[in-house]
């Protein structure tokens, strides 16, 4: 089967490799549109009526879709477009190791767009469908993007307080900076900041705080390093008000609410930070 995908960069070669490993001989351009006006996929049908366009592999990043970040059962990627195309990238989801949900016709490729609810959003089946099922009843709560993660993470946050610092300290030290960088660091900054527990981190010493910040291991960004400790101080602060980190999320009302609390309580965390923060915690939780 030969394929082209409009757009180009990381996500077309990675699709590449999994359907050359496939068997399948492939062409791609793959991209999200972010200018204004977007490029949708039914300008895209009115342009060129000839062709059968279909709107896939745009809902996962790159480095979700590499071979080692697959899993069982396989996260979803949405599609929508011509009937009789969508088949074909059906079965070329499932080559690619996920699984294929298909959102309708060439009008509903809206419900993709990047900062959607669907977009980057790693969801099993059952999941997927539950939140298209709700997204198009016309819940508004639930097309918000951070709604998903965070019911995620407010029903299901492991009891150890140090997953949540965890990512909580990857978002900040993420802002601003490529996320390869702060991957290839981060085994020296979990070491430095003590697995992330969040006693131990709060009870850091100016000397020990002054040592990690000339520690070559890890991102010596002195305004994040000490966000991390402060943040931690925090994340102890509402353990002792909430019994734990799901005792915390489920005091709010809904996604927003939690939000603005975290971009409040928590140092260096924007809106960026937050989205980073539940989208990373609730893919971890499987």
């Amino acid at each position: 089967m030969r394929i082209a995908i409009l757009g180009a960069g990381h996500v077309g070669s990675t699709l590449g490799r999994l359907w050359h490993a496939a068997g399948h001989d492939v062409m791609i351009d793959a991209a999200n549109s972010f200018r204004q006006p977007q490029v949708t996929l039914r300008s895209l049908a009115d342009a060129f009526p000839r062709a059968r366009w279909v709107r896939a592999f745009n809902s996962l990043s790159a480095s979700i879709m590499a071979d080692d970040n697959h899993r069982k059962p396989p996260w979803v990627v949405f599609l929508s477009g011509d009937e009789e195309a969508k088949p074909a990238a059906a079965q070329l989801i499932r080559d690619a190791g996920f699984d294929p949900v298909d959102l309708g016709g060439i009008d509903d490729s809206r419900l993709q767009d990047p900062g959607s609810a669907l977009w980057l959003n790693t969801l099993t089946h059952d999941e997927a469908a539950a939140l298209v099922a709700r997204i198009k009843s016309g819940d508004t709560a639930a097309a918000n993007p951070l709604t998903a993660p965070f019911e995620k993470l407010r029903d299901h946050a492991p009891d150890d307080p140090a997953f949540f610092l965890e990512h909580l300290s990857r978002s900040v030290f993420e802002a601003g900076i490529n996320w390869r960088v702060v991957v290839a660091k981060w085994d020296g900054i979990r070491e430095a900041f003590h697995g992330f527990d969040p006693a131990q981190v709060a009870a850091m010493s100016p000397a020990e705080i002054a040592a990690v910040e000339n520690d070559s291991r890890v991102i010596r960004n002195k305004a994040k390093i000490r966000a991390t400790v402060e943040n931690a101080r925090e994340v102890l602060a509402l353990l002792d008000q909430h019994g734990s980190i799901r005792g915390y999320l489920a005091s709010f009302p809904d996604a927003a609410a939690a939000a603005a609390d975290m971009r409040r309580r928590f140092k260096f965390l924007g809106d960026t930070g937050i989205w980073r923060l539940l989208t990373s915690a609730s893919r971890d939780i499987g």
